[in-house]
């Protein structure tokens, strides 16, 4: 609140759809019901909104917070490929625990950042909650979606006791988990920005030099030293929105230096609605983030919302 309303976009909706994305956004600073708010802008038609608090972030510590570690992507769970505890779907009102620690993220992690993924799901819909071992199930979602949809959101989601639980609402759905990254008592500090957009392939609004993306192809895009994110950031936070897909696909998103990972960040659904996912994506040396698209072709548009600096 008190800023101009960014170009950006954090949700696209579709009419009659149920769709959420995790959020990250600067809190304002000044003005009427400026200081501490948020304001939230629709572009078109009438919608219902539901905000859920997952977390804040303070300019300066008492001790009970903690840092981002961001890490190269890694599937930790999929009950589809029978990686992890669960080879079978989640059922209906089914709560499952899966284990965070010791799988690449330290014993005194506090939280951790997944991309959640659901797929094979048989309810007309359903959502997912994940939340922290060892508490009451909340009214709160994560993630939303309809009947053989592939479907991804983030989660940013505490830890009990080294696990966090997930539960599915109605029918029968395969659940992948991919770590991102983790919460702990020091690695990066997490700065908030105006909403602004690092680049837009569509030849109609593009932004940037990049072109739409054919099957199988990664671009690279200079983050780090550009579009207010310093030189020294170690990743970013993007709000990734696909558009124009002509086939199924799915993007990933990686540090530039590093090879295509098996996870993907958004999948896409082709001559489907444009679809949104939130990003944290870590930087190469250089500040540079490759984005790999799988199948068809498809015009990406990425809007920073904020980085990670060194402590």
């Amino acid at each position: 609140t008190g800023l101009a309303k960014p170009l950006a976009s954090n949700l696209n909706i579709a009419p009659g759809k149920i769709i959420a994305n995790q959020v990250t956004v600067k809190l304002g600073s000044g003005g009427k019901l400026g200081s501490g708010s948020i304001s939230i802008s629709t572009s078109g038609g009438r919608t219902d909104v539901v905000v859920d608090v997952v977390g804040y972030f303070v300019k300066s510590r008492s001790g009970d917070g903690a840092e981002l570690q961001p890490v190269t992507p890694y599937r930790v769970m999929s009950s589809r490929d029978s990686i992890g505890p669960y080879s079978s779907p989640w059922g209906q009102n089914e709560t499952r625990a899966v284990q965070i620690t010791g799988t690449g993220v330290p014993a005194n992690a506090t939280a951790v950042v997944l991309n959640v993924t659901t797929t094979q799901s048989t309810a007309p819909r359903s959502h997912l909650r994940v939340f922290p071992y060892g508490q009451q199930l909340p009214d709160t979602s994560s993630l939303n979606f309809e009947a053989y949809v592939n479907t991804p959101n983030l989660v940013t989601v505490g830890l009990g006791a080294g696990k966090i639980n997930i539960y599915n609402h109605a029918g029968s759905v395969h659940v992948i988990a991919d770590v991102v990254g983790y919460y702990g008592p020091s690695a990066s500090t997490y700065v908030p920005i105006a909403n602004v957009r690092v680049f837009d392939s569509r030849s109609s609004s593009k932004i940037g030099n990049l072109s739409r993306w054919g099957p199988n192809q990664t671009q690279v895009v200079q983050v780090g030293g550009a579009a207010l994110i310093p030189g020294n950031a170690t990743s970013v936070v993007l709000n990734l929105t696909g558009v124009g897909a002509t086939a199924n696909t799915n993007i990933r998103v990686f540090p530039a230096s590093s090879a295509v990972p098996d996870t993907s960040n958004l999948n896409l659904i082709g001559g489907g609605v444009p679809r949104p996912n939130a990003v944290v994506a870590g930087l190469s040396a250089d500040g540079a983030v490759g984005f790999y698209n799988y199948a068809g072709h498809v015009d990406l548009v990425a809007d920073a919302v904020g980085y990670y600096i060194p402590s």
